[in-house]
This record gives structure tokens, C-alpha cells and sequence, in this order.
């Protein structure tokens, strides 16, 4: 796993991210990563975020621990999931969000 195709793929739905300022590194077998808010997003965030925060301000990112083998736990400034990932091929993954 890893964030360069964040800024690509997803750049229409979490462009409220600066993904160039992503933070990223491996604990053991694990990957976790970290984004803050892009500063359009951050600097009038009670207006754009669409549920309440759940983050104080000054932490307003998004926090995504990788564990290994396939368990993603992704926490933002307004939302928490968890999701497993299942490779089904070398060309193909499933992630189903639980």
C-alpha cells in the first residue's frame, strides 16, 4: 500500500487532502500514513466539513494504520472506517469496508 495514487485517483474525491505533504512509514510489518488538509479545505472547515469534527483543529489530518496482512483503520477530521483488503490477483483487489 502506498499514498502516490491518492493524488491521481482520488484527487476529485479527497482533493480536501494535501497528499504532497503525505507522511508514510512502515512499523514492523505495518504501514501507516498520514495527510493534512489541503489549506482551502482547513481554512474554513466548520463551513466544508460534512458531518461534525471529531478531531480537535489542531489535528485535523488523515490517519490511515495499515496492519498487516490486509486491515486498513482510516480516521479523518469527520469520519472513521475500517476496510480489509483481499488481493485476487496480480491485477485485482477487493476491499470491502466493514
Amino acid at each position: 500500500m502506498d499514498v502516490y495514487h491518492l493524488a491521481h485517483l482520488h484527487s476529485g474525491t479527497l482533493s480536501m487532502y494535501d497528499h504532497a505533504k503525505a507522511e508514510y512509514q512502515f512499523i514492523g510489518p505495518h504501514f501507516s500514513f498520514v495527510e493534512p488538509l489541503a489549506d482551502y479545505y482547513a481554512k474554513d472547515i466548520d463551513s466544508n466539513t460534512p458531518t461534525p469534527l471529531i478531531l480537535p483543529k489542531e489535528q485535523l489530518a488523515a490517519y490511515v494504520p495499515m496492519l498487516f496482512p490486509g486491515i486498513g483503520l482510516a480516521e479523518s477530521e469527520s469520519s472513521w472506517a475500517t476496510f480489509i483488503i483481499t488481493p485476487l490477483g496480480p491485477d485485482k483487489t477487493r476491499v470491502k469496508t466493514v
